[in-house]
């Protein structure tokens, strides 16, 4: 008995033709790991290009400010923990300007809540201070006290008390406390006065304004290791303890608080964010606490009475394949050439923010732009990008009666 025998018919030219159409918006990518891959991504052409990097990046605008947070991975693979608020405050004296970036860690509970809360404590804070001192220039020092914390408490409960909370708990609220203590972010704040003649600045963590934050910065790193000199692997791997790179952050709570005295209450709690031996295992490291502090750096400006811009980010963007090779100097006049270009030539204008998030994943280069965008990985291949960029015009001079 012969086999069953299945005779298809050769294709015609039109039709190998008609395949090989369907194919050529697809390429295939190392995504610079030569040796790793190959994926496979789709090649978009214009207007479609731009409108999906639009759509994945969602940029925003209002009348000083364009923004946007960016991370192209399906959200079911991972959530993108960066976020950033811009807000107009209308306080005694006029309208503030009030712009952030936070880049979350761990979780996104942690970020979550520092975003929701922060900028409400803030502005009722500076609500207060022009209330007090009668709308004179607010010296940067009353913005330095933004973090208090009390672990007390909690510490003075025992696991079965921390336990016996968690499992009463229906709406979620104890463990999602539990997430933002296990969690953290960095942050970069920035508020302008009304008459746009003061800008202050606070940094929180490893972002490129005033300081580095970040063990990779030789000052950072030999402050760390002065504070701990008995402890000769405090920095490994250029990281705290092997596992933490920011060297300010509101994760303060994680190497200082929660290891040392939340950590038993937590190794049985049922979670996603981060697993009971990543846990024990950090926990084992720590000898000489903090580590990390929780006081960001404060800086003031004057603002020149002429246009000019300021631009606020999370660590994704320099870590771009564009500029993760150039050193800081060369990747800011990149970004001041490039934004100063739209400010003087965009009409209509633009949203800076995606444009600068254009030239960072590719720019004019459609195949490497679509590569970033559609590259079908199952992992991360992209740092959460995050930008917010605030135009300044020459103020006006006073009128004369």
């Amino acid at each position: 008995m012969y086999p069953n025998v299945v005779s298809l018919p050769a294709a015609s030219s039109s039709e190998h033709l008609l395949a090989l159409a369907e194919v050529d918006d697809f390429g295939s990518t190392d995504m610079g790991y030569p040796g790793e891959g190959p994926w496979t991504f789709r090649i978009l052409r214009e207007p479609s290009l731009t409108a999906e990097l639009t759509r994945a990046a969602s940029p925003q605008s209002n009348r000083k400010v364009d923004s946007l947070t960016f991370q192209p991975c399906s959200p079911h693979i991972y959530q993108n923990q960066d976020r950033f608020i811009v807000e107009e405050w209308n306080l005694l004296g006029g309208t503030w300007q009030f712009n952030s970036v936070f880049d979350g860690h761990v979780n996104h509970h942690t970020v979550d809540y520092v975003a929701e809360t922060l900028p409400r404590q803030l502005k009722k804070y500076l609500s207060a201070a022009l209330r007090e001192l009668g709308n004179q220039q607010i010296h940067p020092a009353h913005f330095s006290n933004l973090f208090p914390e009390d672990p007390r408490r909690l510490s003075r409960m025992s696991d079965g008390q921390v336990q016996d909370i968690f499992s009463r708990d229906a709406s979620g609220q104890s463990r999602r406390a539990a997430a933002r203590c296990l969690g953290g972010t960095t942050l970069l704040i920035s508020l302008t006065d009304p008459g746009e003649e003061n800008v202050w600045i606070a940094n929180l963590g490893g972002t490129l304004v005033n300081q580095l934050h970040a063990t990779y910065d030789q000052r950072e790193a030999q402050r760390i290791r002065s504070e701990h000199p008995q402890e000769r692997t405090v920095l490994e791997k250029r990281k705290i303890l092997g596992f933490l790179e920011p060297t300010q952050s509101d994760w303060r709570h994680l190497v200082e608080n929660t290891v040392i005295v939340y950590l038993p209450r937590f190794l049985n709690l049922e979670q996603d964010w981060i697993s009971p031996g990543t846990l024990k295992q950090c926990a084992a490291r720590i000898s000489t606490p903090p580590y990390v502090s929780n006081i960001p750096d404060i800086y003031h400006r004057d603002l020149p009475n002429r246009p000019w811009f300021l631009l606020l980010c999370s660590d994704g963007l320099p870590a771009t394949e564009v500029y993760n090779n150039l050193d800081i100097f060369s990747t800011i006049r990149l970004w001041t050439e490039l934004v100063g270009n739209a400010l003087d030539s965009s009409s209509p204008p633009v949203n800076l923010a995606l444009s600068l998030l254009r030239a960072a994943i590719g720019g004019a280069n459609e195949r490497t732009v679509s590569r970033n965008l559609t590259v079908e990985m199952e992992e991360r291949w992209m740092d959460d990008v995050s930008i917010s960029i605030q135009r300044f015009t020459a103020r006006r001079p006073p009128s004369v009666r």
